[in-house]
């Protein structure tokens, strides 16, 4: 009767379990306690080895070496003036200004010396510009001032024939265009003679009497005086 009722089976398991729980809570409890460890991170501050500095010395004429004594001021030391304090004692004896000298009236050799080779090398490129543009004006003027003085037979001609049959509109027009085209050249002229004159450091003998460009200047009713 027992082994076929639900209810005893139901408490029989139940017991099982209850008895198996506790057994387990037990044996737990007779076990030793593992130790839980917690560790902190700890950043141990950095130790420098401290050196020793160099030196310093400086250069005088005599070229022997002795003490400079640096001038650490005062005030607020930042990181930035530490790093200037320490370049200043790895520097060498040479790099160093003598006693007594502001670093800052100090020119550098070196500097100079490149100043003067790009200054050099300058005025080489203007010299060399300049004999090239005279080169270029010994054929540019004479053929303007040719280009002229046909311009101003032209227009001898244009006045002959108008005094002769008269003046008309396409005369007229045409006159105006040789005018205009008389006046530009004369502009050209003269301004390619300044560059002349500069080039050539102010030496105006070539538009003088006997020189390269007179005889050309003489027939165009132009010159160049001093």
């Amino acid at each position: 009767m027992f082994l076929k009722s639900k209810r005893f089976w139901i408490c029989s398991i139940f017991t099982v379990c209850t008895a198996i729980f506790f057994g387990v809570v037990a044996h737990r409890a007779n076990q030793p306690q593992e130790v839980i460890k917690v560790y902190k991170v700890v950043e141990f501050p950095q130790h420098r080895t401290p050196q020793e500095p160099a030196t310093l010395l400086r250069t005088d004429s005599a070229g022997t070496e002795t003490d400079t004594p640096v001038d650490m001021g005062s005030g607020d030391f930042s990181q930035d003036t530490a790093t200037e304090i320490a370049d200043a004692f790895t520097q060498t004896a040479d790099e160093l200004p003598p006693a007594g000298v502001d670093p800052a009236q100090v020119s550098n050799p070196n500097t100079e010396a490149q100043a003067l080779d790009a200054e050099a090398e300058a005025l080489a490129a203007a010299l060399a510009l300049a004999a090239e543009r005279l080169v270029e004006l010994r054929i540019e003027i004479p053929r303007a001032l040719e280009s002229r003085r046909e311009v101003l037979d032209l227009i001898d001609e244009l006045v002959s024939y108008v005094i002769s049959h008269g003046i008309t509109p396409e005369l007229s027009q045409i006159g105006d265009e040789l005018n205009k085209e008389r006046d530009e050249l004369q502009d050209t002229i003269f301004e390619w003679c300044g560059d002349y004159i500069m080039y050539s450091g102010g030496d105006i003998s070539s538009f003088q009497p006997g020189g390269e460009f007179y005889e050309l200047m003489r027939q165009n009713g132009m010159g160049i005086g001093p």
